[in-house]
C-alpha cells in the first residue's frame, strides 16, 4: 500500500510538472475559470495518471521482494509498458510516455513499427531496471559479478533490438527538394468549428 501511495504521488506530480499548460488550454477551450480547470485536471490526473503509476509501483514492489535475478527486470519492464498501454490506449492519456524519450535514437525506435511506442517503453524500463539491480547489488555489499549479471540481460536485449534497427536504416539520405510553406493561424475560438463564415 505504501508503494502504491508513493507511485501515485510521483505520477500526480510528474503529470502536473510536464503538462502544466493543459489547465490553461482547458480553461480557454471551455471558457471556464482557471480554478475550475485546475480542479478538472486534478481529478483527471488522479484517475488516469496517479492510479496507473501507483499500480506500477505496487507491482514492482512485489517483483522486487522475490528478488529474481533474471526475471525481475523483465517483469518490471513489462509492467511499465503495460501501464503505458493502459494510459495511452484505454484511459486516453498518452502524454509523456516513456518511449517518447528515445525519439532521437532512430535505430532503437525502429521496433515501434511492430510494437508501437510501448515496445520502446519496455526497452527503456528494462535498461533502468537492470541499472537499479546493479546499483542495489553494489550497495548491499553483494559481489560485482551479481551487478554485472544484472546489466547483462538488458544490454543483450537492447542490443538485439537496436543493432538490426540501425542496420535497416538507409545509409545515404536521399536529397529532398525543399519547399517553402506558409501557415496562417485563424482567429477562431477553439470551441467553434471553422466554417466559411469565419473566412
Amino acid at each position: 500500500l505504501r508503494a502504491f501511495g508513493y507511485g501515485a504521488l510521483y505520477g500526480f506530480a510528474s503529470a502536473w510538472g510536464s503538462t502544466w499548460w493543459f489547465a490553461q488550454a482547458f480553461s480557454r477551450y471551455f471558457a471556464s475559470g482557471m480554478l475550475a480547470a485546475g480542479f478538472a485536471m486534478t481529478a483527471a490526473y488522479a484517475v488516469a495518471v496517479a492510479s496507473t503509476f501507483g499500480l506500477f509501483a505496487a507491482g514492482a514492489s512485489v517483483f522486487q521482494r522475490r528478488r529474481s535475478r533474471w526475471l525481475g527486470p523483465i517483469l518490471v519492464a513489462a509492467l511499465w509498458a503495460s501501464v503505458d498501454l493502459l494510459r495511452g490506449r484505454i484511459l486516453g492519456q498518452p502524454w509523456v510516455l516513456l518511449g517518447y524519450s528515445q525519439s532521437s535514437l532512430t535505430g532503437l525506435i525502429q521496433v515501434a513499427a511492430i510494437t508501437g511506442v510501448y515496445g520502446v517503453s519496455f526497452l527503456v524500463a528494462l535498461g533502468n531496471a537492470g541499472i537499479a539491480e546493479a546499483v542495489t547489488a553494489l550497495r548491499t555489499d553483494a559481489s560485482r559479478r551479481r551487478a554485472v549479471h544484472a546489466l547483462l540481460l538488458p544490454a543483450v536485449v537492447v542490443a538485439a533490438v537496436w543493432i538490426p534497427g540501425q542496420v535497416s536504416l538507409p545509409h545515404r539520405r536521399e536529397r529532398i527538394r525543399s519547399a517553402r510553406v506558409v501557415v496562417v493561424q485563424t482567429n477562431v475560438p477553439p470551441a467553434f468549428r471553422w466554417t466559411r463564415g469565419y473566412a
